[in-house]
């Protein structure tokens, strides 16, 4: 399984659509970082550069609706509304402990992130 977690500054950035780094996890844990997109960049190329990549899981803070669609609609499985550092977010999601508040978004308490969205 592959995962990809969208970065900035060490933490997870809070908007995929405009987000430029990401950090690739592979099935042993090695990882390492990739250049997502520049601002120039559709949205959409984004969704391409993680399929390329053939990642399974995207976490990310927020992210558009037709984004979650088109990452789903690839075989992606979105855990959007995440925040915090980087390392942590991964040990998290290996344990099975994403779901915890303390990796909800500010303001987000509610986060169902099967789903992609907040109610």
């Amino acid at each position: 399984m592959k995962v990809a977690v969208t970065e900035w500054q060490g933490r997870v950035a809070p908007l995929f659509d405009v987000a430029g780094t990401v950090v690739l996890m592979d099935a042993d844990g090695g990882m390492n970082t990739s250049n997502l997109g520049g601002p120039a960049d559709s949205p959409q190329s984004r969704i391409a550069f993680l399929e390329d990549h053939q990642v399974d899981v995207l976490i990310c803070g927020a992210i558009s609706r037709p984004l979650i669609q088109q990452a789903e609609a690839h075989g992606i499985q979105v855990q959007a509304f995440v925040s915090g550092e980087i390392h942590d977010v991964l040990e998290a999601f290996k344990s099975n402990q994403l779901d915890q508040p303390g990796f909800s978004m500010p303001g987000c308490r509610r986060c169902q992130r099967r789903q992609g969205r907040c109610h």
